[in-house]
């Protein structure tokens, strides 16, 4: 959802650098660490650019050659935490004419059948969080796009398998697809400090027995503003606790 008269505040990414993958659109990678957008262009981007930001939020554009010789057209650039800030990084994006994001990030396992290293795929989000309510109701789900789950889906099990037939040992991960949970505060909600723990607790309680996998603080925000805006979006996450 291009805006030929939106002037961005907090990138200095521009519509040029949104173009690409045959009229698709480049495909936007965001992290919510500034050292994660680097690394995973470092590591899988050719001919990189780096698009510097004086907020922070550098952008680095490229091409990746997949295994079967696709080449793809890649952004990758840092969101920072949590979904107010998600609302205005995605959102500047968007309006400059991003219209595939994907979400790489961590979160805390929420079924035991989960580990870490394991990759949860977000299919939805819980919108526990302040942000996306200025958007639409409560009532109203984050769901991620069914394209772009689809694709990360096959992706995740064509790794698996690939990983199962070169280690004698069988790959060293599993991955599921579902619902996750974004949460405002890491402290109190995650971690029960402050005099609601004993809430906290039977709220994580209630949402692991409804088969919420794991927990984190973006996604729902992104799925939120690609539903408002009419671009896609989708999530993978490590688990690291």
């Amino acid at each position: 959802m291009t805006d030929p008269n939106f002037k961005p505040m907090h990138v200095t990414v521009t519509p040029e650098h949104c173009l690409g993958n045959g009229g698709l659109g480049r495909f936007w990678i965001l992290p919510g660490s500034r050292d994660r957008a680097q690394q995973i262009a470092e590591t899988f981007l050719q001919d990189c650019e780096v698009i510097a930001s004086p907020r922070g939020h550098d952008g680095y554009i490229g091409k990746y050659e997949a295994p079967d010789g696709t080449v793809v057209d890649i952004g990758a650039i840092s969101t920072g935490m949590g979904a107010p800030s998600v609302d205005i990084i995605a959102t500047e994006m968007i309006k400059l004419g991003a219209k595939v994001l994907v979400r790489v990030g961590t979160a805390g396992a929420m079924q035991k059948t989960l580990g870490i290293g394991d990759i949860v795929i977000a299919t939805g989000a819980v919108r526990d969080e302040g942000t996306s309510r200025h958007y639409m109701p409560l009532e109203f789900p984050a769901l991620g796009s069914a394209a772009v789950v689809t694709a990360m889906c096959s992706a995740a099990q064509h790794q698996l398998e690939a990983e199962d037939e070169e280690l004698k040992e069988g790959a060293q991960w599993v991955y599921d697809a579902g619902p996750v949970h974004s949460k405002d505060s890491l402290m109190a909600r995650e971690f029960k400090f402050g005099p609601y723990a004993a809430e906290h607790k039977r709220y994580m309680e209630v949402l692991e027995n409804l088969g919420c996998l794991a927990s984190e603080m973006e996604v729902a925000m992104l799925f939120s503003l690609a539903q408002v805006y009419g671009v896609k979006a989708g999530c993978v996450l490590a688990i690291i606790g």
